[in-house]
């Protein structure tokens, strides 16, 4: 691959450069409307052209090379429209300050243990001003509110509150994902606080893929499929992983098959395919080829529709809708000419597509798998067609996971020591498991057939998953807790870059840029773990109606939590995880409530606390204390589950520097707490307002 003989490159680097410095700088670039932008780029181009005009020839090249900030400046004035731009001008006081709101229900339901999930649009509040932004609701569970359908409009009484970014360490940023996609506000609904007005029709490709989705998903139903085997089908084939349970989820990513629980190229590949060979009749008329392939590209992008419109769907799509194009052109299409035209497509219509982890990964192993799959496959020449059928899967598996896995350690880290296993078993029968879903729509109406591949269906869901959860039994099935910072990944796909180059051209020049990235990645390494080493902190936690309390020195970690943090996976998994991994810790877990531990740096006893220099008493509930002449000296008084103790009298018994008051207070305790620190000049630290904080030995 020549990267000279792809001209949309010249375009297109620009552009996602533009993309990347208007999203991380945004908050310097200046608000310029529409009509100054193109007077902008028009008033370049004029002056490129005259002096194209009239400069020699040999300052043409020069010439033409400013022309790429066009592309750089259209990159950054399309991703502030879209990110920057809606957040601004958001009427967050007139949102919050209202009760009454008209919304617009823009997605269809997603069930929940306790709730129903809906995305809606607020269209007025009650004094008839227009909100114009998105929220998302949590109605009360009920048949109506699972009823509701896409362009219903519902009148509620509520309050919004705005989606807040992270309040704990390196936990999962839900307010910066959401503002990516322009949803700011969230709020929970009882039953009594909603009716239902009226139905406006939506868009009829999206109405029709929303009915098609439910109709497809209760056809599964009706033919037996329940349980784990229609969470299976209904998100490998349509796209809909909301009933799929945690544990089931986490297996398959442990095996490294996650992949297989999301509508991606091979699903889209597998309908062009079917439909492709229902329509080739067409090809014996040669005017109607046309047709031919509208039909093929309206069935395409409805089944992407139908699915949710996934990042690699759309990949899949557009891809597919341009080599549709060339073969009706009967023009040669080359797959990175695809690839490069598709990105550049997706990312016209929403710039912000490129933070998604879906889009990334799906590009990432479509690259991996053409540009490293041929040099892998070509190491070994198999004759046997058996043999050349899964050579070709473990080198495509082998492939998309070297062209994925920093990113894949870098989201989630862990990395699948069995993932050429779980491939070679999985991604055939995952083929059949959509050929005999498909089937099974097909002939949804003749009830023999369609009972007959619904069993057969359902023993295939079953064989998977029980092979995945046999390979999850295996020793060392995966390795977790990994951790790499942004740079190290950067350096990581720059080796990976140099190397792939170096063993195609032989070049010295490359050699040494291969062995420089490598060396800077083992100097990054043992900086990242001498810091590890050297780290030590009291983290106190942002938990809603529990405690929790990290105490670190080096690899030696205390988790502290009381019965209702530690009971909690959610809890752990969402802002407790991330920290222990960027760390490389594993954490002992100490009940707070526990009268005595005794650890090296630690000791704990009853209330108090003693970690390295830090002196913390842990003050709670109905907790009494008496006037002493000695009056105990601490660091910080931790105060939690509505301490109830008076503020003068907590005085004459311990001196204190700040007051920490976590969120197991309630409101109240916690006002009457931060009050009282203001009284008497005390620093105070709210966890519930303020998210976590660090107390430095």
């Amino acid at each position: 691959m020549y990267f000279s003989n792809y001209p949309i490159l010249k375009v297109l680097v620009p552009y996602i450069i533009g993309i990347f410095v208007a999203y991380w700088g945004h908050n310097l670039l200046p608000n310029i409307n529409i009509l100054v932008f193109l007077i902008i780029i028009l008033s370049i181009l004029l002056i490129i052209s005259i002096l194209y005009s009239f400069l020699p020839y040999s300052f043409h090249q020069c010439v033409v090379l400013p022309l790429l900030i066009v592309p750089f400046l259209i990159g950054s004035f399309f991703t502030y429209q879209k990110y920057t731009f809606p957040y601004k001008n958001a009427n967050f006081e007139n949102v919050e300050n209202s009760d009454f709101f008209t919304v617009f229900v823009t997605a269809p339901p997603q069930e929940k243990k306790k709730s129903v999930k809906i995305l809606v649009d607020i269209e007025k509040n009650e004094h008839g001003e227009r909100m114009g932004k998105s929220a998302i609701l949590y109605l009360q569970k009920s048949s109506e509110a699972l009823a509701l359908t896409i362009g219903d409009v519902l009148l509620i009484h509520a309050h919004f509150t705005r989606i807040t970014p992270p309040m704990n360490p390196y936990s999962f940023d839900n307010h910066e994902y959401m503002k990516r996609k322009g949803i700011y506000f969230t709020t929970y609904v009882p039953t009594t606080n909603w009716l239902y007005l009226q139905h406006h029709t939506m868009k009829p490709l999206k109405c029709l893929a929303h009915r098609l989705q439910r109709l497809f998903s209760s056809l599964f139903r009706k033919n037996g499929l329940n349980g784990e085997e229609y969470a299976i089908i209904t998100a490998i084939l349509l796209g809909n992983d909301e009933t799929l349970e945690p544990e089931l989820k986490a297996q398959y990513a442990a095996a490294g098959v996650s992949h297989i629980l999301c509508v991606s190229g091979m699903h889209v590949g597998i309908i062009f395919m079917i439909i492709n060979t229902l329509l080739q009749p067409l090809d014996c008329f040669p005017k109607l080829k046309l047709l031919k392939m509208m039909f093929l590209i309206v069935f395409i992008w409805l089944y992407a529709h139908i699915t949710g419109l996934a990042p690699s769907v759309m990949r899949a799509a557009t891809m597919f809708t341009f080599v549709i194009f060339g073969q009706q052109l009967n023009y040669r299409t080359d797959v990175f000419h695809s690839l490069f035209a598709s990105l550049f497509f997706l990312l016209i219509i929403n710039p912000l597509l490129i933070f998604e982890i879906g889009f990334q990964m799906s590009y990432l192993a479509v690259f991996g798998i053409v540009l490293i799959q041929p040099r892998i496959a070509n190491l070994w020449k198999v004759k046997n067609k058996i043999g050349k059928y899964f050579w070709d899967l473990i080198t495509v598996s082998c492939a998309a996971q070297i062209a994925t896995a920093p990113l894949s350690v870098y989201y989630f880290g862990q990395f699948p020591n069995y993932f050429l296993l779980s491939n070679l078993a999985v991604i055939s029968l995952s083929f059949v498991i959509v050929i005999s879903g498909v089937v099974v729509l097909i002939f949804s109406w003749c009830t023999w057939v369609v009972s007959f591949f619904g069993m057969i269906l359902s023993m295939e869901i079953k064989m998977m998953n029980g092979i995945i959860a046999f390979i999850n039994t295996l020793p060392y099935s995966v390795t977790d807790m990994l951790f790499l910072q942004f740079y190290q990944v950067v350096l990581i796909y720059g080796m990976i870059f140099f190397i792939f180059l170096f063993f195609i051209k032989k070049n010295k020049y490359l050699k040494y840029c291969s062995l420089s990235t490598i060396l800077l990645l083992g100097v990054s390494l043992l900086y990242e773990k001498n810091k590890t080493d050297n780290f030590s902190n009291i983290v106190i936690y942002s938990a809603e109606k529990s405690t929790a309390l990290h105490l670190v020195s080096g690899h030696s970690a205390y988790l502290l939590l009381d019965s209702l943090s530690k009971n909690s996976p959610a809890f752990y998994n969402f802002n407790v995880k991330n920290f222990e991994r960027m760390q490389q810790i594993r954490s002992q877990y100490v009940d707070i409530d526990t009268n005595e531990f005794f650890a090296p740096n630690l000791l704990k006893l009853r209330n108090f606390i003693v970690f390295q220099n830090q002196k913390i008493f842990v003050l709670s509930g109905k907790q009494k204390l008496f006037p002493s002449n000695n009056k105990m000296k601490i660091n910080t008084l931790y105060v939690r589950n509505n301490a109830r103790i008076p503020f003068s009298k907590l005085l004459s018994s311990i001196q204190f520097d700040n007051v920490v008051v976590d969120g197991s207070n309630s409101p109240f305790y916690e006002k009457s707490w931060c009050d009282s620190c203001l009284k008497y000049q005390i620093p105070c630290y709210s966890t519930r307002k303020s998210g976590y904080l660090c107390l430095i030995p």
